[in-house]
């Protein structure tokens, strides 16, 4: 029997599998909707990990700020970098996030200081967090 020329039989190649398409979905795309989320949820996990560990820097260097005006009848050293210099911390530490320095370090006349995490390295956080300061209006 034979079928007209322009039939719907005569449009479809003859090497075309029937639901090809479905098993690309199935292998492409199916796994990629399990996969982004796992990857985002481990990112988010990372900078966690990385926002815990830069606050514990900062009260590691807001301990040897305190120590080092105990030792130094109140004075405040006028950097990080003067802390360091004096051997009250081993260096001047890196953000963990970023792996730069980045830390901030602010003081006043009235013997008060902050410690910031400057800039956006924390983005779930927001901008310059984590800080500790030892002002009541910020902790």
């Amino acid at each position: 029997m034979s079928r007209p020329l322009g039939s719907l039989a005569d449009a479809a190649p003859a090497d075309a599998a029937p639901g090809k398409a479905s098993r690309i979905i199935r292998v492409v795309w199916l796994p990629a909707l399990w996969v982004v989320p796992v990857l985002l949820v481990l990112y988010y996990n990372w900078q966690v990990d990385c926002y815990a560990d830069c606050e514990r820097q900062q009260r590691s260097v807001a301990r040897a700020l305190k120590f080092y005006a105990y030792m130094h009848e109140g004075e405040l050293p006028s950097s990080l970098q003067a802390l360091a210099d004096a051997d009250y911390i081993p260096a001047v530490p890196h953000c963990p996030s970023r792996h730069k320095p980045a830390y901030r370090y602010i003081r006043d006349l009235s013997g008060h200081f902050t410690v910031e995490c400057a800039g956006r390295n924390h983005p779930p956080y927001g901008r310059d967090l984590p800080l500790w300061s030892t002002r009541r209006d910020h902790r």
